[in-house]
């Protein structure tokens, strides 16, 4: 096969940022010439997996800002980003926009890639891509979040069976008032460049190939969903930053059930943090909590013995040494834990969080507690139901089944290959269903080829 160069780029999230390391670390592996753009924020992220970093799109300063305020501000990060950067939290993403697009062509013209692979709020390079008429595959980190006849639209939390109420029409129209909103913008801006409007802001996707990291075993049926999108498994890599941790691992030895409690990069929570160390107090069980380089372990005092905080942990080994997880709900954790085969408790935050934690209790692989529910006494019952009650365990398990037939790092290069050479649209016929499993790989490209 031909090899190809293939042009990554993400905003400087690391749930976003993280799925595609091992996919870019395969298709180096497999002869590829690979680069990644991102802002300079997630540098270390990138040449630590061993992969090319373009510093050239430093795309965007609020998005960092953000990502470190959340944390350290929860109450007024809002105020500080309109203090610093004069924009409205739903602005984040427009900022600099047209900057970073020509900087995204600029990189293209220079490196000339055959395709890219894209965040799918990456805006610049997937704006640089549609100029230069280069076909791209969108990298989904969240549950699928494209509209849909069948279900109710994302970011709620909604179950499967929800009516739509008045409160529930009301939300829907806040939101997507919204929205309109931000896309009007956005579409301006995209027609400074030549190109047509977005229907959709963030959910949208791209033309050519659209890979999301989960299966049909952990996502609603979708009797419309685009031929382009496939369902690839959870991308779990040992490239991926903290693996390299030093972890005191006699720690977790005995017959003492062991709680690993995470709150991801963005959605820390100093308070939340102290009531899940305030659960386990006097607990059948250990807790192991990492709360990332935005806080600090002097954060957090009367710790008691069964629970060890770290800032980083090596999260990938340490999931299949534990019994249960908590954490807010993004999809990357989620997937790495039910690929262990590990139950959890989902304390979702924000956006499509609450559809993650809808998810682990319509699979019965889970329980959620949305904000308003998060106390002290209501962690400690749900981490003892969740560790007492074997379904649970039982139906991780099935689901790490499932998720294990999947090798997303492999399927996703095999597929990016594919797109560099043909440089037209993968499409799965109607008989096909969106999950790739490694075993149908090689049939699925005689397929589409």
């Amino acid at each position: 096969m031909r090899m190809s160069r293939i042009l990554f780029g993400s905003i400087p999230f690391w749930a976003h940022i993280n799925p595609t390391i091992g996919i870019a670390v395969k298709l180096m592996e497999r002869g590829n010439q690979v680069a990644y753009t991102c802002h300079r924020s997630m540098e270390t992220a990138i040449t630590q997996a061993g992969l090319p970093y373009l510093p050239h799109c430093q795309w965007n300063e609020a998005l960092v800002f953000v990502h470190s305020h959340i944390a350290t501000h929860p109450d007024t990060w809002a105020k500080l980003l309109k203090k610093q950067f004069g924009i409205g939290q739903g602005d984040i993403y427009l900022v600099s926009l047209e900057k970073a697009v020509k900087e995204c062509l600029a990189i293209m013209d220079e490196w000339q890639p055959d395709s890219c692979v894209f965040d799918m709020m990456f805006f610049p390079g997937i704006m640089a891509a549609e100029i230069r008429k280069i076909p791209y595959a969108t990298s989904c980190p969240t549950p699928m979040p494209l509209p849909s006849k069948d279900t109710l639209p994302v970011g709620f939390g909604f179950p499967a069976n929800q009516k739509k109420t008045f409160i529930v029409k009301l939300a829907m129209f806040l939101v997507n008032a919204h929205i309109k909103k931000v896309l009007k913008k956005l579409n301006a801006i995209r027609a400074g460049f030549g190109l047509p409007p977005r229907q959709q802001y963030m959910n949208a996707a791209s033309p050519y190939l659209y890979l999301c990291y989960t299966t049909s075993a952990f996502e609603r049926d979708r009797s419309d969903l685009p031929a382009q999108v496939y369902y690839i498994g959870p991308s779990v890599s040992k490239k991926l930053i903290g693996t390299s941790e030093d972890f005191p691992w006699k720690w977790l030895a005995g017959e003492t059930p062991v709680v690993f409690f995470t709150m991801g990069t963005v959605f820390l929570h100093k308070e939340v943090i102290r009531q899940a160390i305030a659960a386990s107090k006097d607990a059948p069980w250990k807790m192991v909590v990492a709360i990332s380089h935005h806080l600090s372990v002097d954060d957090f005092t009367d710790v008691p013995e069964n629970v060890l905080i770290r800032n980083f942990v090596p999260q990938v080994a340490l999931l299949e040494k534990v019994d249960l997880v908590v954490s807010v709900g993004g999809l990357g954790s989620v997937g790495q834990t039910l690929h262990a085969g590990v139950p959890m408790l989902v304390m979702p935050r924000a956006g499509d969080q609450f559809d993650v934690a809808q998810l682990a209790v319509e699979t019965q692989s889970g329980r959620r507690l949305d904000p308003r529910q998060v106390t002290a006494g209501s962690i400690r019952e749900a981490i003892k139901e969740l560790l007492d009650n074997p379904v649970y365990k039982q139906n991780a398990l099935r689901l790490a089944t499932d998720f294990r037939k999947c090798d997303a790092p492999l399927t996703a290069a095999r597929m990016i290959e594919q797109l560099a050479i043909k440089r037209k649209i993968l499409l799965r016929p109607k008989s096909v269903g969106p999950t790739v499993y490694s075993k149908d790989i090689d049939r699925l490209l005689d397929i589409v080829a």
